[in-house]
């Protein structure tokens, strides 16, 4: 029986975008973990209003 790796969901701080954590991501991948980067509303490329939220 395997063991099930950790998958890791990474949050930029502020003023900062999903691309933070591009080099990170890669050593995770290649150790077999998952790895997803998110950008928070109002920040990096899908940025949205106050008024949209």
């Amino acid at each position: 029986m395997s063991a099930t790796k950790a998958v890791f969901v990474l949050i930029h701080g502020g003023w900062h975008n999903h691309s933070a954590w591009d080099r990170v991501t890669p050593i995770l991948e290649a150790n077999g973990f998952a790895a997803l980067t998110l950008d928070l509303p109002g920040a990096g490329v899908a940025q949205q209003s106050a008024e949209a939220l």
